[in-house]
């Protein structure tokens, strides 16, 4: 079961799908430089994680629809699912979302959907006791009290990826 959950204006909504995930960890750097004096040695300063979360599910025209609508409006999101009996949550943005095949709107048919996970520090959110007047919002990735935050606090920028728009600093 995969548990797509949406924060938007300190409302969560839930919606859960049925399908098969393939979730690939990878720890990157900020800084990732050769030593100036011994080429074979990297310096690398300021871990951050990328993951990588492929999900393939059964959508019908209308489902799929609802998707897209959802994952095109503005808020936060989150991706929960087992992997290996732990349960897993990471926030997430969409990378692929693919267009709606012909064959789709006549049935069901298998929509595979990127996820790239941009954090710190795996801190997952309990959203069963979330309280969204809490002025430490879980959900908000530019905090200033909040230990996950990826904001570099001598230049007070991001971690320069792609992603930076998530972290609030582009």
């Amino acid at each position: 079961m995969i548990k797509l959950i949406t924060v938007i204006d300190g409302v969560v909504a839930f919606k859960e799908y049925l399908g098969v995930v393939n979730y690939s960890p990878q720890l990157k750097y900020q800084i990732n430089e050769r030593s100036p004096f011994d080429v074979t040695t990297y310096i690398r300063k300021k871990p951050y994680h990328e993951d990588i979360i492929d999900i393939t599910v059964l959508l019908s025209s209308s489902e799929y629809s609802e998707l897209s609508d959802l994952l095109n409006s503005f808020g936060s999101f989150y991706l929960e699912f087992e992997c290996n009996g732990v349960i897993k949550q990471f926030p997430v943005e969409v990378e692929n979302l693919p267009k709606m095949s012909d064959w789709q709107r006549f049935g069901s048919e298998e929509v595979k959907i990127r996820f790239v996970s941009l954090y710190k520090t795996y801190q997952p959110i309990d959203f069963d006791n979330y309280d969204p007047t809490d002025p430490t919002d879980p959900t908000d990735p530019t905090d200033p009290t909040d230990p996950t935050d990826p904001t570099d606090p001598d230049t007070g920028q991001g971690y320069g990826s792609k992603y930076g728009a998530f972290y609030g600093n582009s």
